[in-house]
């Protein structure tokens, strides 16, 4: 029977790893210039859902527990993914002490800090729309599911960082490409296949990103980038169970295949039948209240309505062009590649609700910069609007 904390010196550790974890998602709070209240909040929210999804595995199960017996019995041989995950928690526990408590707050900080600089993201593109887009804004920070699925012990802090860290480098790309270089690595380290969607968007927006992108940049961005294509795209596929990722039919066999793995669980769902776009639909924006059969469920539902309601809120400005200087076409690559591929080979509803926070920090990104960007339009608009009506005044009086 596993507990989360097993001697005094696991208690001491977890104490200690608590504070160090609110102090450094302080000072990335503090480097990127978001509100230390906002950082608190975040910190305190984040640590309460890992809290819940400690308790959740303990009574119920999970992945969590068997890493952590992985962890103590010494991890196991190098490799990516679950071998990652149960290596770096084998490391934790011998050389730090950590216990179950102890290894779920080093998780939960990972989550945390990529959460607070989600924030930075979504205010910077809405720090002049109105306040109701703000408080969206913010309130998808806060959203349980993002919060509960990061937090835990897991391959997802470390995806979900990894995710936030490339939104964060797209935003200056030029500037940040060793930001951009680390996010693809830690991606490679738990979900290869992702990373190399995320290669193969970096590769294709070096031809449809916007001309702020001089031609020496692309072409030094070009040099990093299409070497790595050729050796992470076809062990990503491989990792992925695809020998011939070139070959059209065995990469639909093992679509296929995969469509219909697991598929008699409670959370279970049988996407085989589904048309694309339903599939789709399906990863992104299910289980709705109708479909939910327990709490958990529940409030699962309740913020896919508030993230179908913003996508749905958002959709007719997607065609305004943002003047933020991020690279679009990477972020909607990267969301194009990712939700397609994962929506056709999800096993279950249950594992889309988890994954789908691969996608979800980008998607949010692009949403909310449409609505900013329909919002300035329209100020601008105004503006030119009252600025005419002034003008026989103002020539009136001079003359």
């Amino acid at each position: 029977m596993i507990s989360p904390i097993e001697t005094g010196l696991h208690a001491i550790t977890a104490l200690v790893l608590f504070f160090i974890g609110y102090l450094l998602s302080a000072k990335v709070a503090n480097l990127i210039q978001v509100k230390s209240k906002i950082a608190t909040y975040i910190y305190i929210w984040h640590t309460f859902f890992a809290m819940v999804y400690m308790y959740y595995t303990l009574n119920y199960g999970g992945d969590s527990l068997r890493y952590y017996r992985e962890a103590l019995q010494g991890g196991g041989d190098s490799g990516f993914g679950t071998v990652f995950v149960s290596n770096i928690s084998s490391v934790l526990v011998s050389y730090f002490q950590l216990s179950y408590l102890g290894l779920f707050l080093f998780f939960n900080l990972l989550g945390c800090i990529a959460l607070i600089i989600l924030h930075k993201v979504l205010y910077d593109v809405v720090q002049d729309s109105s306040v109701r887009i703000r408080r969206f804004a913010l309130l998808a920070v806060f959203l349980p599911s993002a919060s509960f699925w990061t937090s835990a012990l897991g391959k997802d802090s470390i995806s979900f960082l990894a995710v936030v860290l490339a939104l964060w480098a797209a935003m200056k790309l030029p500037k940040r490409t060793v930001l951009m270089a680390l996010a693809v690595f830690l991606l490679l380290l738990v979900r290869p296949h992702v990373a190399g969607i995320m290669v193969m968007a970096l590769a294709g927006s070096l031809l449809f990103s916007s001309a702020r992108i001089d031609l020496s940049t692309r072409v030094l961005l070009g040099i990093i980038v299409i070497p790595v294509s050729v050796v992470l795209i076809p062990f990503a596929a491989n990792y992925a169970g695809i020998e011939n990722a070139v070959d059209i039919n065995e990469v639909t066999q093992h679509i296929e295949s995969r469509q219909g793995y697991n598929l008699g669980g409670g959370s279970s769902l049988d996407i085989s039948g589904m048309p694309v776009p339903l599939q789709i639909f399906t990863y992104l924006f299910r289980p709705l209240p109708f479909e939910a059969h327990s709490l958990f469920a529940l409030i699962a539902s309740l913020d896919n309505l508030f993230l179908l309601f913003i996508f749905l809120y958002s959709i007719r400005y997607i065609r305004v062009k943002s003047n933020a200087r991020a690279n679009h076409a990477f972020l909607w690559l990267y969301v194009a590649g990712t939700t397609l591929i994962l929506a056709m080979t999800t096993a279950n509803l249950g594992i889309a609700v988890r994954q789908k926070w691969m996608i979800m920090p980008v998607l949010l990104y692009l949403l909310f910069a449409a609505i900013a960007a329909h919002q300035a339009k329209k100020q601008r608009i105004r503006q030119h609007w009252l600025e005419q009506r002034q003008l026989p005044s103002n020539h009136y009086e001079s003359s």
